[in-house]
């Protein structure tokens, strides 16, 4: 059984494609659509998946690039899967802006069995990964305050940005709840048995879940701090089976995959891919389902 938890913001269409293109026996769907998003946008899925009982959402709150509020939004969906009751084995966090590129039946089988294997990428920090930001020390030692504004420049911004210049410049740090941090992916897919600890440990622990909102992109953070620290034996698996392309290693945002990418994705073993965009990565779409369709037929 397997959930999809799937962060959106915008192109109601093309969550609809992708809900359509996942939906197979055994899935379900939590979905958080960002509150600074259009209503009108969100009411076309609520209308579109009312007569589906596996589609659900969860309370909509504003996001914000780099923000906590997109770990607050995964664990809206977590909360809401755990308070419907829906029965999973597995949960997978994908973007609006995700797209299969295995057969549903290839990741139903994969998942089936990787014995509670969690498949989350991780390091420890600090990492040559994140070297710009003395190995991501900086995102966690030093308070960043919340944004909240998606213009470029704004009172507050520049507030909060100052502060926080201030705070390193004068060396104040933090006390940590952790003896060890770990970064990576955003994007995961964990057992049903990883996101009841989490729950429990949020519920249990809530300084340590507090102290992610003043860390600068904590959902790169979050996830991998709480799982890696646990006294709980999970077996992780340091990959998180998407399929990404980055123009750098310092890239704010991933490439949008296009038809030129179609035999990296077709030699990947990933089992999803981000960003396809409707457009842009139309032609993309098509030629991955006819490979699809090519392998039902052998």
């Amino acid at each position: 059984m397997l959930l999809y938890f799937i962060l959106a913001h915008n192109s109601a269409n093309q969550v609809i494609n992708l809900i359509n293109k996942l939906n197979h026996p055994g899935t379900s769907f939590v979905i958080h659509y960002d509150l600074n998003s259009e209503d009108a946008e969100f009411n076309i899925l609520v209308e579109y998946f009312k007569a589906q009982n596996n589609v659900h959402f969860t309370n909509r709150i504003k996001c914000y690039w780099g923000d906590f509020s997109l770990v607050n939004a995964t664990i809206n969906c977590m909360i809401t899967a755990r308070d419907l009751n829906i029965n999973f084995d597995y949960a997978s966090l994908i973007s609006g802006q995700h797209y299969p590129i295995k057969s549903n039946e290839y990741i139903m089988n994969f998942l089936n069995e990787s014995n509670g294997q969690n498949y989350i990428n991780f390091f420890e920090l600090p990492s040559a990964n994140w070297a710009n930001q003395s190995g991501g020390l900086d995102r966690i030692l030093y308070l960043h305050f919340n944004k909240h504004s998606r213009k470029k420049y704004s009172a507050r911004k520049l507030l909060n940005k100052g502060t926080s210049y201030v705070l390193r410049s004068l060396n104040i740090k933090r006390k940590l709840p952790f003896e060890k941090f770990y970064g990576g992916s955003q994007w995961w897919c964990i057992t049903k048995e990883t996101c009841d600890y989490i729950i429990e440990f949020i519920i249990a622990n809530k300084n340590s879940y507090e102290f992610f909102r003043y860390v600068l992109i904590p959902d790169e953070l979050f996830f991998q701090t709480l799982i890696l620290n646990s006294k709980k034996s999970f077996k992780i698996v340091n990959r998180n089976l998407n399929f990404i392309e980055w123009k750098t290693n310092i890239s704010p945002s991933p490439e949008i995959l296009n038809i030129n990418h179609l035999e990296k994705i077709l030699e990947s073993s990933n089992l999803w891919g981000r960003k396809f965009d409707m457009d842009e990565s139309e032609e993309l779409m098509i030629e991955l389902k006819k490979e699809e369709e090519k392998k039902k037929n052998v």
